[in-house]
């Protein structure tokens, strides 16, 4: 068996086992010589190394070894006429092109794609099959013959640059009559399959033909022609690409109404929404914007001018700005995409409709895509409204504090009513709760303290409203500063102003920066007036809207401020209510405090009833309002701004021209140029309240008790008849009772009720003087309580809550109550652009919304760069009505006392009188009414009568004037 085995034929045949290619590593290829084919295309000579091939005519009858039909060698040439750049192995031996040769039976070019190809190996002697790379080579390697068909290579010529290579394969290409351009399209034809290798490595070249577009784009010749192709094309790639980066922005532009939180209207600002968008995500779209609202075309990345031309009549504060408008554009076509991408189209939508839009101007805005539909902002604002809802719960949660006042709104513009509809005017009420200030805790509004130090608090005495020698001195000091101040308003004394020992010295003022946060609730249909509706009004703030549970209520005090009505009609339901299960539900949890806002409002009606007079008495304020052009305020119903500015005018003129009497110079010009010290003026502004602020003691009325209530003689002063001028004598008691109405202002703005509490007592005595009883008994339980009833803690917190401040500005405090009075004027706007006959629960939505859609207005205004509404008032100078004032005053020598003057008749001196009256009566009927009230026994609510008709201002003015 071993024979038979190695006996050639009897061994089984078995196949021959390919020898596996060894590849040379990366690091030991040995470089080479590019080779590059030359000749025409009959001839064609490959060079490289030192050896060349030549190729004459190409017979179809070439059979190579191992082969038996005629083959076309494939010949290796790249684009540029070389193999390659790189020389590498892999360029040589992937890009042929194929020479066809004639069939010898038709005579006909054969197919390249049918053809075996041939090209030059790694080795460039020799010459493979390139689709069995693996196999034996077809010829041997040099210095063996070559195959007959093939000449010897021919000499190398001397180097040519690419030019001229290319010249002169241009001109083979016009021999063929092929032009460039039909070359490369034949390159490019995807039929051609067997030029795919040079398709892919020209296709590959990408800068190359970035060059070329380039030069088909800037050519003279071509740019037409390239312009009339690249436009639709250029069109639809822009389009698909500014409608993908659109759809890719809506997630970030969605907003659905129940996603409005006071968070987004906090932080709203178009920048934010739209300029990561627009930068981010939507370049295209941006740039399209940018360059279509430029004046000039921008290149990319240049910045041009925000802010456009004004146009012709505009103001210099009119232009608009490039920069917000293409954001508020961008977000127009988001919102045209999907009606979702509505985050800046929700603000928008509802600043407009806070601003009096009517629904077909809102239409009008939701077709442009600056707003949504009218429906849909009517929803967001009842959102807004439960949003405002949750946040007042909350802070009901802790020390808060509570006010509400009643809303007058007009239903009907006719004179004539029917059966069928609304009565002319319905009143509701309107409450508001504010944050406790920081430093309150829950400690501090403990209930049951408060009541068990009012059931033990000893009787309120005289001596008890005799301010303290600490509360004299400020006020006299405050005054003296008041004084000073209406001299730096000259333009000669301006430089004083703000010099630090001419201003105010602080008693109990609000901190720097403070601010007050409110939160409005539900407008109820609820008339607070009457005892029975404010029982109702307070369980609608807190079991229906609050949703407190009360037995949580009566473990802690309440701070209510209201006007002298509100307080008296509570007071009563505590009475009524004494003996009922629960603190709440006596209303004992409630602890009342007297609104400043309505306080200055009674206390100036009561000096324009006391000191008007008529027209013909001299200095009476009938006499100077006409020389003021008043007029109107001699009306029944006068407006409270104009009566306030009135006052306030009269009193300067009165001061400048006592100025111009002490200073020791001829007028105050001249008195400027001394430049007086800080110190000197306020010594004369001491001698100015000394000599023409304080009521001579003569012919002030004597301390004495009424002789019966009904004693007609008891509630008028006896007039002196040894008083020589009462003119005279009438001016400083003006100018004294009015000096009292600029404190009161001053203190409050200025966010200090330490020096409003050292003039309580003033107040007290001059509200009763003026037959203002229930003021002067509100006061008069205001002091009670703060000496002997509050808690020090407790107190403390009343003091920094009377006075707010809104916006954190120094010169911005305000009475709790006139916020309210801003929030109703704003509310009626609303209700009468919104339509007189809405429902009450639309009005209750628009009231709770009403801090937070103001909120959002001043944000969007901010956002947009808007001027700040009202913005082009400008405060009227009343310099010139101050001067005629001072000049009358001059002329009618009020500084002086004229001996024998007559022509007025002396009116009361109201603090003096006031005073009379609390020590022999009202004191005591106020300290007998709380002993029964504490006690059980008053089963009638103590009501008073006042002496003095109620105020009837025109309120149709903006109360924010008051602040000026």
């Amino acid at each position: 068996m071993s024979s038979l085995a190695n006996t050639p034929h009897a061994q089984p045949s078995i196949p021959p086992v390919k020898p596996k290619r060894k590849r040379t590593p990366k690091d030991q290829v040995v470089p080479r010589k590019k080779p590059v084919w030359e000749g025409n295309l009959n001839t064609l000579r490959l060079s490289s190394g030192g050896t060349s091939i030549s190729t004459p005519s190409l017979p179809s009858c070439n059979v190579f070894p191992g082969t038996q039909s005629p083959v076309t060698p494939t010949l290796p040439w790249t684009s540029g006429g070389e193999l390659d750049d790189s020389g590498s192995d892999r360029a040589l031996n992937s890009t042929p092109i194929i020479a066809e040769t004639p069939n010898d039976a038709t005579g006909t070019p054969e197919d390249a794609s049918f053809s075996p190809s041939l090209s030059w190996s790694s080795s460039t002697d020799t010459l493979c099959d390139l689709d069995n790379s693996d196999g034996p080579p077809t010829r041997p390697n040099s210095p063996s013959p070559l195959p007959e068909s093939l000449t010897p290579p021919a000499p190398a010529p001397s180097k040519e640059s690419k030019a001229q290579v290319a010249l002169r394969i241009l001109g083979h290409l016009r021999d063929a009559k092929i032009t460039p351009l039909e070359l490369i399209l034949l390159i490019l034809d995807t039929k051609n399959g067997g030029l795919e290798n040079f398709r892919n490595r020209l296709l590959e070249q990408h800068d190359r033909i970035s060059q070329l577009l380039d030069i088909f784009k800037d050519n003279k010749k071509t740019a037409a022609t390239f312009e009339d192709w690249h436009a639709p094309v250029a069109l639809d790639y822009v389009s698909r690409r500014v409608f993908q980066e659109v759809e890719a922005a809506k997630p970030f532009l969605k907003m659905e109404t129940s996603e409005i939180t006071v968070d987004y209207v906090d932080k709203w600002s178009v920048q934010d929404i739209m300029e990561p968008v627009a930068s981010n995500i939507t370049p295209t779209l941006t740039r399209i914007l940018t360059v279509a609202t430029s004046p000039t075309f921008p290149m990319d990345g240049e910045t041009v001018e925000e802010v456009e031309d004004l146009e012709p009549g505009a103001k210099p504060e009119e232009g608009r700005n490039r920069g917000v408008a293409r954001l508020i554009l961008a977000s127009q076509i988001h919102y045209l995409r999907s009606h979702w991408s509505c985050k800046v189209q929700v603000a928008i939508g509802l600043v407009a409709w806070a601003n009096g839009c009517s629904q077909q101007l809102n239409d009008i805005l939701h077709q442009a895509g600056l707003s949504r539909c009218h429906s849909s902002n009517l929803n967001t604002i009842e959102m807004l409204s439960e949003r405002g809802l949750e946040q007042a719960r909350v802070i009901a949660d802790g020390p808060h504090i509570l006010a509400y006042d009643n809303i007058n709104i007009s239903t009907s513009i006719f004179v004539e009513q029917t059966d069928n509809t609304r009565p002319k005017v319905q009143s509701g009420t309107f409450p508001v709760i504010y944050k406790a200030p920081p430093g309150v805790t829950m400690d501090h509004m403990l209930l049951e303290p408060i009541l068990k130090r009012r059931r033990e608090a000893p009787e309120l005495k005289m001596t008890d409203l005799r301010p303290s020698a600490e509360s004299i001195g400020a006020f006299r000091h405050q005054t003296a500063i008041n004084i000073v101040k209406m001299l730096t308003k000259l333009p000669s004394f301006s430089s004083y102003a703000g010099h630090p020992e001419l201003q105010h010295l602080p008693r109990h003022r609000l901190p720097d920066g403070h601010r007050t946060e409110y939160f409005p609730l539900g407008v109820m249909p609820i008339e607070e007036a009457s005892i029975k509706g404010n029982n109702q009004v307070i369980d609608d703030i807190y079991i229906r809207q609050l949703r407190k549970d009360i037995d949580d209520l009566a473990k802690r005090a309440v701070i209510s401020i209201n006007d002298q009505l509100t307080n008296s009609r509570i007071r009563s339901c505590q009475v009524i209510r004494k003996n009922d299960f629960g603190r709440y539900n006596s209303r004992e949890f409630l602890e009342l405090a007297v609104a400043l806002f309505h306080l200055i409002m009674n206390l100036i009606w009561a000096l324009k009833d006391k000191h008007y007079g008529t027209i013909e008495e001299i200095a009476s304020l009938a006499q100077l309002f006409a020389l003021l052009y008043k007029a109107r305020l001699a009306g029944a119903k006068a407006d409270f701004h104009s009566l306030l500015t009135a006052l306030t005018q009269i009193l300067e003129g009165i001061i400048l021209n006592a100025w111009e009497a002490e200073c020791g110079y001829d007028d105050l010009d001249a008195f400027a140029k001394s430049k007086p010290t800080p110190e000197m003026l306020i010594s004369i502004a001491k001698r100015i309240i000394n000599e023409h602020a304080t009521p001579t003691p003569a012919y002030t009325p004597a301390y004495t008790p009424r002789k019966s209530s009904n004693s007609a003689a008891s509630s008028t002063p006896e007039k002196s008849a040894s008083c020589s001028d009462p003119v005279r004598e009438n001016v400083v008691l003006l100018t004294r009772d009015l000096l009292l109405v600029i404190e009161l202002v001053s203190a409050v703005k200025d966010g200090d009720f330490g020096r409003v509490e050292d003039v309580l007592p003033d107040l007290a005595f001059t509200f009763r003087g003026a037959g203002s009883n229930n003021y002067s008994t509100e006061i008069l339980h205001l002091i009670h309580n703060f000496k002997y009833v509050w808690t020090p803690e407790f107190a403390e917190a009343v003091r920094m809550t009377s006075i707010i401040n809104i916006s954190g500005l120094p010169g911005h405090g305000m009475g709790i109550d006139l916020n309210i009075e801003h929030l109703i004027r704003y509310l009626k706007a609303l209700f009468t652009a919104k339509g007189i006959y809405s429902k009450w629960e639309r009005c209750g939505h628009i009231s709770a919304s009403i801090n937070i859609v103001m909120l959002l207005k001043q944000r969007v205004s901010r956002s947009l760069k808007l001027r700040y509404q009202g913005s082009t008032h400008s405060k009227v100078s009343s310099a010139a009505l101050v001067e005629r004032m001072r000049l009358k005053a001059k002329e009618l020598q009020l500084h002086v006392v004229v001996p024998g003057r007559t022509g007025a008749s002396l009116k009361p001196d109201l603090r003096a009188l006031g005073r009379q009256k609390i020590e022999s009566s009202s004191l005591a009927a106020f300290n007998a009414k709380i002993h029964d009230i504490v006690s059980g026994a008053c089963i009638v609510p103590p009501e008073e009568e006042d002496e003095l008709s109620p105020p009837d201002y025109d309120m149709t003015t903006t109360y924010e004037q008051l602040e000026d």
